[in-house]
């Protein structure tokens, strides 16, 4: 699990769910936000940041129905712009605190029983006391794990309606 905490994504029956590639997309965005941002890192925050670049994934969705949407949430990190350029190649490395995050997000996603981990498992572990830097951005504002808990069910129970209601619609 550890290898797939640190972005190693094959699959190996003993370290659970893969990253979806939404996932893997958020990761290497927040690596380049990282790196516009000039760190020496890439954090929780960065990851937070990512997941909001994507401008998609039920991570983004959920964030799009609470109280901050994600183009205020790229503001208040410093990652609205500049990030898009190439970057140069730099590959830095997770810090701890995302390192359990990503571990924490396999071990969610083990535990709804998905063959996946994905951007919405990634932001519920952004709630957890050792992911400092995005559990703080999301305390200072007000966001809560409940309120995303909620938006993350309603999302995929009207997605999982539409999923029933599709074959019907064929068949007609």
């Amino acid at each position: 699990m550890l290898a797939m905490a640190m972005g190693l994504c094959a699959r190996d029956d003993s370290s659970g769910p893969e990253f979806t590639p939404r996932a893997q997309q958020a990761m290497a965005l927040a690596r380049r936000i990282a790196i516009h941002r000039q760190k020496t890192a890439v954090e929780s925050d960065d990851l937070l940041a990512g997941v909001c670049a994507l401008r998609a994934g039920l991570a983004f969705d959920a964030l799009s129905q609470c109280r901050i949407p994600p183009s205020t949430i790229l503001a208040d990190l410093g990652a609205s712009d500049g990030w898009q350029q190439p970057a140069p190649q730099n590959n830095l490395a997770y810090d701890d605190s995302l390192k359990i995050l990503l571990a924490l997000a396999v071990r969610e996603s083990k535990g709804t029983k998905s063959d996946y981990t994905g951007t919405d498992h990634m932001l519920i572990a952004m709630f957890d006391p050792r992911v400092k830097k995005a559990r703080d951005y999301f305390k200072n504002r007000g966001v809560t794990l409940r309120e995303i808990e909620i938006k993350l069910s309603e999302i995929r129970k009207k997605s999982d309606q539409q999923a029933e209601a599709l074959p019907s619609a064929i068949h007609q």
